[in-house]
Order: structure tokens, then C-alpha cells, then sequence
């Protein structure tokens, strides 16, 4: 990836040294996998060379992969099931891969996106970084949340308030999706959506 990368980028191993401080030889291994790559060497290569906006899916994976042990969890829907807690996933090890996205340091844990209800705010195919919230109290009102609810799996949806203070209503960015109700006692687990990654394509 990492030779791909300086390739595209059209510079020398030499010249990617001198920018990263570090010698030929060590740049040499890093394009060989013969070592990891650190993950703040990622993270500045991610911003010098523009792959948080414009990577594609194949370099994504790959920067995934390079700091695998270090970044953000990247949890899978299929794994979560139809209802889960978040703690419980990322303690269970449902993980498919990790991230290292500087601009989410406080994320514990990335989603992929699935369906069309919450087009155009998240499409499906974006990736996005989660904070668990453990005291409900700090839910921000119209703000998008992942949610894990009782027979309805886990939902990336806004909250409101319900009609009542048993009741959450949650609204869908895509105006073909009503609004629906649902007991505040049928969540599981409520995360705050920090931002997305979105690659396209």
C-alpha cells in the first residue's frame, strides 16, 4: 500500500525519508510488510497526502490493516445481531478491523452504515465513528445516534423527545421513513455519531 501510495504521490523512497524523518532502509521495510508501520506515521501520511477525503475502499483496508491493535474498532452489524450492547460487542472482540482516524480520538467504536433511511445525511457504504454514551442524560435532541433496541436491532436514526418520558422518538433523515415511538426501556445501547468516513467511488 505504503509503495503504491508514494508511487501515485510520485516521489522517491528517498524523498519520502526526508519527510518523515526516518531512513531509506526503514521505508524500504515498510514497503516489503517487513514492519508495521507506526501508527502516527499513518496518521500524518492519511493527512499529507489527503486519504481521509479522497482513499479509496482498497487503501482504506490497507491503512486499517497497518495499525491493526491500535485504532478504533470497527464493529460489524451481522456480528451485532438483532440486539446487542455496544460494551458487550467490543468486549465479545466483534470486530472486523481497526481505524486510526486522529479526528476521532474519542470514538469507541466505527459502523458501517446499511439502508437509506438516513439518506443524504449517511449513505450506504459510509463508515462512522461512535461514543458511547453510559448516562442518558447527555443525549443531545435532533442529533444522529446509533441505536441497539430490542427486536429491532441496532438503527441510525435522530432523537427526539416522545411523547412522554418513557418514550424516545426517532426520525429518519429520508422523508420516506415516518418518525416512530419507542419505549425507553427497549434500548440497549446509545452511541453518539461523531462524524463519518466516506469514500467514493
Amino acid at each position: 500500500m505504503l509503495k503504491e501510495l508514494r508511487r501515485k504521490q510520485n516521489i522517491t523512497q528517498d524523498e519520502l525519508a526526508s519527510l518523515l524523518e526516518v531512513t531509506r532502509q526503514t521505508i524500504q521495510r515498510w514497503e516489503a510488510d517487513e514492519t508495521k508501520i507506526p501508527k502516527a506515521t499513518i496518521g500524518y501520511l492519511q493527512y499529507e497526502f489527503g486519504l481521509k477525503s479522497s482513499a479509496t475502499a482498497k487503501q482504506n483496508q490497507a491503512l486499517a490493516k497497518s495499525s491493526q491493535g491500535a485504532g478504533i474498532p470497527l464493529l460489524s452489524i451481522a456480528a451485532l445481531g438483532g440486539s446487542a450492547n455496544f460494551d458487550l460487542a467490543l468486549e465479545r472482540a466483534q470486530v472486523v478491523a481497526e481505524y486510526y482516524a486522529p479526528e476521532f480520538k474519542d470514538a469507541d467504536f466505527m459502523l458501517p452504515v446499511k439502508g437509506d433511511s438516513m439518506i443524504p445525511t449517511y449513505r450506504p457504504g459510509d463508515v462512522i465513528a461512535c461514543k458511547i454514551l453510559h448516562n442518558p442524560s447527555f443525549i443531545e435532541w435532533n442529533r444522529p445516534h446509533v441505536l441497539a433496541v430490542e427486536e429491532r436491532g441496532v438503527l441510525v436514526k435522530r432523537l427526539m423527545p416522545g411523547s412522554s418520558d418513557q418514550q424516545y422518538k426517532f426520525v429518519s433523515d429520508n422523508n420516506e421513513y415516518p418518525a416512530f415511538e419507542v419505549p425507553v426501556k427497549e434500548i440497549q445501547s446509545i452511541a453518539v455519531i461523531l462524524g463519518l468516513v466516506r469514500v467514493e467511488g
